[in-house]
């Protein structure tokens, strides 16, 4: 039996754009409200992260949204 949730992997994009979460740092002190988060443009950049787990790619997005006050999604992907 094809196990499809073991091919599916996530990234992060910021809503409207072709930006992808490259990485965040909850704790940046030098923001207000702490923290930072670097993008990537391009669907196939292989700076973007990717989360092998959707619960953690939801996660992401809350702070995402927490630290640069804008929408973020998830994208769902699958390995090739």
């Amino acid at each position: 039996m094809l196990d499809v949730e073991a091919d599916l992997c996530y990234k992060v994009r910021r809503s409207g754009t072709n930006e992808f979460v490259s990485g965040i740092v909850p704790a940046w002190a030098r923001e207000e409200p702490h923290g930072l988060v670097y993008f990537v443009k391009g669907w196939d950049n292989p700076d973007a992260m990717v989360w092998e787990n959707l619960e953690y790619a939801i996660e992401a997005v809350s702070h995402v949204q927490e630290i640069e006050g804008f929408h973020a999604v998830v994208e769902q992907l699958s390995y090739e």
